[in-house]
């Protein structure tokens, strides 16, 4: 996923929210979308009330997991936000249900940010996001949101032939 629309249209297709409107939602990816760096690619989307704490927020923000960090990006009628935390500085990610809301708290080196997401979502999101980072942690792509399908088909390498090559070397 590289574009605005295909941002959104996963987040809609996979659940992750909508927004209050389409065209607002599509705006704050499009924010996402012109901070992508060359060579980064979007595993997952997602639409979230920032600093979500009791019933104050920072409004509606759209969310990108990238192979590199977490991305926010809110249009607002002059200018926008953008805000992006490296993957290696996540900690935690965790989740506290609320009677409406569900509560995801990014826990990083720097700062703890909250996210408010619809309470039936939620789940979904903690764990599809906690699956993500740690697959990139780990250095496993396959499998990953947008990369579903494109597995690894290599099978198990011959130990003799690993040998081989590393005494040509």
């Amino acid at each position: 996923m590289r574009t605005a629309d295909e941002m959104y249209n996963y987040a809609k297709e996979n659940g992750y929210g909508t927004g209050l409107t389409k065209g607002w939602s599509k705006k704050h990816f499009k924010v996402l979308e012109n901070n992508l760096r060359k060579g980064e690619e979007v595993y997952m989307t997602f639409i979230g009330f920032k600093d979500m704490a009791g019933v104050s927020h920072d409004n509606t923000y759209a969310y990108a997991i990238t192979n590199e960090r977490i991305m926010m990006g809110q249009k607002k009628l002059i200018g926008e936000n953008f805000i992006s935390v490296v993957l290696d500085n996540i900690n935690d990610i965790s989740l506290n249900k609320k009677l409406a809301y569900g509560i995801l708290t990014f826990d990083t080196i720097k700062e703890t940010f909250n996210v408010g997401v619809i309470k039936n979502i939620s789940q979904n999101i903690l764990e599809e996001s906690s699956r993500i980072i740690f697959d990139m942690r780990k250095g496993n792509l396959s499998g990953v949101g947008a990369s579903k399908g494109s597995e690894d088909t290599k099978g198990p390498t011959d130990p003799v032939d690993e040998l081989r090559k590393y005494k040509e070397l």
